[in-house]
């Protein structure tokens, strides 16, 4: 009797297709399950990578623009979030996580931004063995960008809207075959070579354009313009302390000694002696005026060089301020005339980051290791500047920014 039972049971088509197809059911669910999960993983994961990608990029901007931290965390946010919205309405799931990491130099002196970003994705089917207790499917992402220091500028305009921030007019002659030329300004002119003046330097880099007439020869394949903006280089530079008032020197002397001036007057010949020149008020120069070693501190006042005037300045090579042959305080706005029919040769950094520099170089030796930093810059006069000249400058350099380049 059970036998033929069975014989019956296992000779009925009908009941084993039926009880087939519902052992059967389960599994492939599960199977389409995961192959959707699988699909769905790698979507969300390169819209994840892709929106990390676009904040990183313009953190790194932000950063080559000198935003602070929290400014920057917000922008790159902000970029990430724009980026990844769509997908993450596609997908029907919450938001992700991101993380402005900050940036750092590396080993070779390239400045490295960094974020990261997660997401949890729920699974269709929640296993047990998943990276969540809950089934759901942990995707983390890591972007970065990497900028290289760029050129070495011999003269940089840090103004970020001035009309002719960087200008070379009159009939100067301005040679500056080994080192770029560049402003921050986004004006359609913000660097500007006319009349009959010239310039020649190894590349011309402007936040906005550029307007020469002829007048501008660079070694360099293109002259870049609307080109990524660039941090003050000695935005850290401190503020000295004042130190104690010295009376200025009288006409007859020859020698002047370091300290605290008020209204510094330079008559005759006279050397000033290595050391650090604190100035409140104008510097006026009158005579012959030599200075190894020298930096000139001006607190809130003007330089002014009048008649047949000489200045020969070199600035230390060692020392806080190293490099540093003339620094203007950051409060100070005032135009500074290194300009006369003398000789002006100053090696070292001249660095008004609030104030308008007006040059005209007469060296008699024709070359200078020069760097001018200002907030505007006018050349007027008959200037060579050359690229290498580390030992003098203390080290220090200017270089204007690099694109970022994406790295994971």
């Amino acid at each position: 009797m059970i036998i033929s039972l069975i014989g019956r049971f296992s000779s009925n088509n009908g009941g084993n297709i039926a009880v087939a197809a519902g052992l059967l059911a389960v599994p492939l669910a599960i199977a389409v399950g995961f192959g959707l999960d699988t699909v769905n993983i790698s979507r969300v994961n390169n819209a994840l990578q892709n929106a990390a990608d676009s904040a990183v990029f313009v953190a790194a901007i932000s950063n080559i623009e000198g935003d602070d931290f929290a400014t920057t965390s917000q922008l790159a946010t902000g970029a990430f979030v724009e980026n990844f919205q769509d997908s993450a309405a596609v997908f029907g799931m919450s938001a992700p996580s991101f993380t402005y990491l900050g940036s750092s130099p590396d080993e070779d002196g390239n400045v490295v931004t960094s974020v990261t970003a997660n997401f949890g994705y729920k699974r269709i089917f929640p296993v047990p063995f998943a990276q969540q207790a809950d089934g759901g499917y942990m995707l983390t992402v890591v972007a970065g960008a990497i900028v290289q220091p760029g050129e070495p500028a011999c003269i940089f305009a840090l103004n970020r809207h001035a009309a002719r921030a960087v200008e070379v007019t009159g009939s100067s002659s301005v040679d500056m075959e080994h080192c770029i030329i560049g402003s921050n300004s986004d004006a359609a002119d913000a660097l500007y070579v006319g009349g009959s003046g010239s310039l020649e330097a190894e590349c011309a880099v402007s936040s906005g354009g550029i307007d020469e007439s002829g007048g501008l020869t660079t070694s360099c394949a293109t002259n870049r313009e609307n080109a990524w903006r660039t941090p003050d280089p000695l935005g850290a530079l401190e503020k000295p302390l004042p130190g104690v008032l010295m009376p200025n020197p009288s006409n007859t002397d020859t020698t002047v000694s370091p300290g605290r001036y008020s209204n510094l007057a330079l008559k005759g010949t006279k050397t000033l002696e290595p050391g650090f020149y604190y100035v409140e008020g104008d510097l006026s120069i009158q005579g012959s005026i030599t200075g190894n070693n020298v930096t000139i501190f001006m607190a809130d006042g003007a330089v002014s060089l009048t008649g047949n005037a000489n200045l020969v300045i070199t600035p230390p090579t060692s020392g806080y301020y190293a490099g540093i042959s003339f620094f203007g305080s950051r409060a100070n706005t005032n135009v500074q005339k290194f300009t006369g029919n003398g000789t002006i040769d100053v090696d070292g950094y001249v660095y008004f980051p609030s104030g308008n520099v007006i040059f005209q170089g007469n060296s008699a030796a024709g070359s200078s290791c020069l760097r001018i930093i200002a907030d505007t810059i006018t050349m007027t006069g008959n200037t060579a500047m050359v690229n290498s000249c580390e030992a003098i400058l203390g080290g220090r350099e200017t270089r204007l920014a690099s694109f970022p380049r994406l790295v994971r």
